[in-house]
C-alpha cells in the first residue's frame, strides 16, 4: 500500500490485515532516482573509509545544490521547467494537505491554526521539536497542536528523527528533530530560493540543507542493503551531531551537515567526540559540505560533497 497518509494509523481501518499487506512508505524521488545513479552512502558509510573515498562524486556548486534543495523531490517540481510553475505546485499542495487530506483523517475546525503549524514546522525545520514552546509559538492549546503534528506527520508533511543516546554524557537531551519532508515545499512556505540560500550567512540554507540530507538518508534507508535507523545526537552542554545512523549490530555512522564551502577541523569536534566515547563501534563520522572535493580529516573522519548522497561506486577522478 502506498498512497498520502500512513495507512496503518487510520483509525478507521477495522480488520489488521496482519499477514496479507505489505506497507510502503511512498517518499519524494530520491536524487539517484532523478540522476539515474546508485542512492548509496548508507551502504558505502558502514563499509568505512576506503569506501566513502571511492564513492565516484561529480562536483556541485553550492548554487547547484541549493537550487535542488529548493527544487525537492515531487515529480510535477523535478519536471517544471518555469520557477513560477514550481511555486504553484508548492502552494496547491499545501493547500490540498490542510484543506483536504488532514480533513479526510479528522474533523479540522481550526483551518487557521492548522496552517499556522505548518509554516511553523518549516520555520523549525532541522531543529529539536519542543511541544509545549512551538504550541505558544502557534497560539494554540499544547494538545491541540500535539494533535495537529501527528495529523501532518501522518499525511507525510514531515517526519520526525529520534534522539538518539548511548550514555556518551550525562546531559543528553531525548527531544525528536522535526524535518519537513519535502525541502522545496519547506523553501516555498519560507520564501526563500536558491539565490538566497547561497549568499553566505544564510541561516536558514544550513536547517533546509540538514533537512534535505535527514531526508535523502530516510529514503536510502528503505532499500539500504545494511539494517539501520536514522537519529540524531545532542547534549545539554551544547555537543550536537545532526545524523546519527545506527545499524542493527551497534555499528555507528555519524554525519554533520555544513552548508559551507570550506571544511576544516574544527568542524569535526562532536564527531571525533562520539569516535573516541564509541572506539570500534564507530564506524566513520561524515561532514557533509557544499564543496566540491572528498578529503580526510583524521582517523576514520571524511569530509564528503553533498552529491556523495547520489554517488555510484566507482573509482572517484577527484580522490586525494
Amino acid at each position: 500500500m502506498a498512497g498520502s497518509t500512513r495507512f496503518l494509523s487510520e483509525p478507521r481501518l477495522s480488520e489488521s490485515l496482519a499477514g496479507r499487506v505489505r506497507f510502503v512508505d511512498l517518499w519524494p524521488l530520491a536524487q539517484g532516482e532523478i540522476e539515474s545513479t546508485v542512492d548509496g552512502l548508507v551502504d558505502a558509510a558502514f563499509g568505512g573509509m576506503a569506501r566513502l573515498l571511492d564513492l565516484r562524486v561529480f562536483a556541485e556548486s553550492r548554487e547547484q545544490t541549493m537550487a535542488r534543495v529548493c527544487r525537492g523531490g515531487f515529480p510535477e517540481a523535478v519536471l517544471a521547467d518555469d520557477p513560477s510553475e514550481r511555486r504553484d505546485f508548492f502552494s496547491d499542495y499545501v493547500r490540498t494537505i490542510t484543506a483536504r487530506d488532514v480533513r479526510l483523517i479528522r474533523d479540522i475546525a481550526d483551518l487557521a491554526g492548522l496552517r499556522r503549524v505548518v509554516r511553523l514546522s518549516a520555520a523549525q525545520t532541522a531543529g529539536e521539536l519542543n511541544i509545549a514552546e512551538f504550541a505558544r509559538s502557534a497560539d494554540l492549546a499544547t494538545d491541540t497542536c500535539r494533535r495537529y503534528l501527528a495529523l501532518l506527520e501522518t499525511v507525510y508533511l514531515h517526519h520526525l528523527v529520534p534522539a538518539w543516546s548511548r550514555n556518551l554524557t550525562a546531559k543528553v537531551r531525548h527531544r525528536p528533530k522535526i524535518h519537513v519532508t519535502d525541502t522545496g515545499v519547506a523553501a516555498q512556505l519560507l520564501g526563500v530560493g536558491p539565490d538566497a540560500l547561497s549568499r553566505p550567512g544564510t541561516s536558514v540554507a544550513g536547517h533546509l540543507l540538514e533537512s534535505f540530507v535527514a531526508g535523502e538518508l530516510a529514503r536510502q534507508l528503505t532499500w539500504s542493503d545494511t539494517d539501520a535507523e536514522l537519529f540524531h545526537w545532542s547534549d545539554r552542554g551544547g555537543a550536537e551531531v545532526d545524523l546519527v545512523l545506527e545499524s542493527s549490530d551497534g555499528r555507528v555512522v555519524a554525519i554533520e551537515v555544513k552548508a559551507a564551502v570550506d571544511i576544516n577541523e574544527a568542524d569535526t569536534k562532536w564527531l571525533r567526540k562520539m569516535r573516541d566515547k564509541l572506539d570500534d563501534q564507530f564506524v566513520v563520522g561524515i561532514v557533509l559540505h557544499c564543496g566540491e572535493r572528498p578529503r580526510r580529516l583524521g582517523d576514520r573522519v571524511v569530509a564528503l560533497p553533498v552529491s556523495s548522497l547520489w554517488a555510484d561506486e566507482s573509482p572517484n577522478p577527484t580522490r586525494s
